[in-house]
């Protein structure tokens, strides 16, 4: 066998594990992600549950778990999305999770994409409960502003005495 074809099957075979450690360092960062995705979705129940009830006392620290937990999965989500540039560049395809996935091994590919539905599916709970907590975040601003507005009773006066 002639050394060329040699090294390049040895060329092949290091692109090739190359890959693979891209595929599972992007597995790696999303099952981080899930992990995180579901702590920070706790948190944003807790401040749901404490909104409901009325109840501002705690309210800071959950805030405050709830920024780091969104800072967390935005940094996740960039390295993730450099994974997935990464193995489009070595593959010479479409940037996307579909079209690199398939280039690998069925298995690979199957276990990638499965991954990736699972992070489309919290990443859209997330997003919808985010969302239901700045409602309501905003109509208890609105309610509490309305109430300040709302002058004392004793001060107005009133339509049935006639004024002076």
């Amino acid at each position: 066998m002639p050394i060329r074809i040699k090294v390049a099957r040895m060329d092949e075979r290091l692109r090739r594990q190359a890959m693979n450690k891209t595929a599972q360092k992007l597995e790696s960062l999303w099952t981080e992600w899930l992990s995180e995705a579901r702590t920070h979705l706790t948190d944003l129940f807790e401040k749901n549950a404490a909104m409901t009830l009325g109840r501002s006392e705690g309210l800071e620290k959950v805030d405050a778990a709830i920024e780091a937990g969104q800072q967390k999965l935005r940094l996740l989500d960039t390295q993730s999305t450099e994974c997935v540039h990464s193995l489009a560049r070595e593959f010479d395809c479409e940037q996307t999770v579909q079209a690199a996935a398939q280039h690998l091994s069925k298995e690979q590919r199957i276990t990638l994409l499965a991954k990736a539905n699972q992070v489309i599916v919290v990443g859209r709970q997330v997003r919808a409960t985010s969302l239901k907590n700045q409602v309501m975040a905003t109509a208890a601003q609105e309610e509490t502003s309305h109430v300040a507005i709302v002058p004392n009773r004793e001060q107005t006066p009133s339509r049935s005495t006639p004024a002076a």
